[in-house]
C-alpha cells in the first residue's frame, strides 16, 4: 500500500447472490431470502433489514395473541401486525404480546430482522475477537483468503415465527 492508492467505494446494485471461491467471492445470478441464514443463501454481506411476512385470518377474536419469533440472530428485530409496530426487541425473546393489534378477518404480521455492519465492512481475517475493531485487524494479512475463511456473522430469522392464540389470562 502506497500513500498515492486511492481506494474507490463500488456498489453492485441489482439482483445477484455470492458464493465462496478459494481466492474471495464470485458473483452468482440471485436468489431471494427466506427464513434461515442470510450467509448461506448466497447473502454474506448484507447489513441491513429483512421483512417476513404472513397473513393469518381470524375467525372469533380470542382475549390473548402472540408471535412466536423462535431463533433469529441480528442486532434487532421488530414485530408489526397490520402495519402497526408492536415492538422491538434488542435481546433473544420468543414471544412478543400482540393483542392489541389482533382484529377480527385478515391480519398481517411481519418480522424484520436487521443485521450490522460487521460483514460488509469487515474485519473478515485474522480471527478477529468480536466486539472491538480497528486498525490491527487489517495487518499482517498473509494472504488473500478463500470465502470459507473470512469470519462472518450469522444473521436471519433461522426458522418460521408463528402466532398463537391463548385462552386469557
Amino acid at each position: 500500500m502506497k500513500i498515492h492508492a486511492e481506494i474507490e467505494p463500488i456498489y453492485l446494485l441489482g439482483d445477484f447472490s455470492v458464493e465462496p471461491v478459494d481466492k474471495g467471492w464470485v458473483i452468482v445470478p440471485g436468489n431471494g431470502l427466506t427464513t434461515g441464514s442470510w450467509k448461506e443463501q448466497g447473502h454474506p454481506f448484507y447489513s441491513w433489514d429483512v421483512g417476513y411476512k404472513k397473513e393469518f385470518e381470524i375467525q372469533q377474536k380470542s382475549s390473548y395473541y402472540e408471535v412466536g419469533l423462535g431463533n433469529w440472530e441480528g442486532t434487532v428485530a421488530e414485530v408489526f401486525v397490520n402495519g402497526k409496530e408492536a415492538r422491538t426487541i434488542a435481546l433473544p425473546t420468543d414471544r412478543v404480546d400482540v393483542s392489541g393489534l389482533i382484529k377480527e378477518g385478515r391480519n398481517s404480521i411481519e418480522v424484520k430482522i436487521t443485521g450490522s455492519l460487521k460483514n460488509l465492512l469487515g474485519p473478515h481475517h485474522n480471527n478477529p475477537a468480536s466486539g472491538w475493531t480497528g486498525p490491527e485487524n487489517w495487518r499482517n494479512i498473509k494472504k488473500y483468503p478463500g470465502g470459507k475463511c473470512y469470519q462472518l456473522l450469522d444473521y436471519g430469522l433461522m426458522n418460521d415465527f408463528y402466532l398463537y392464540k391463548l385462552a386469557s389470562l
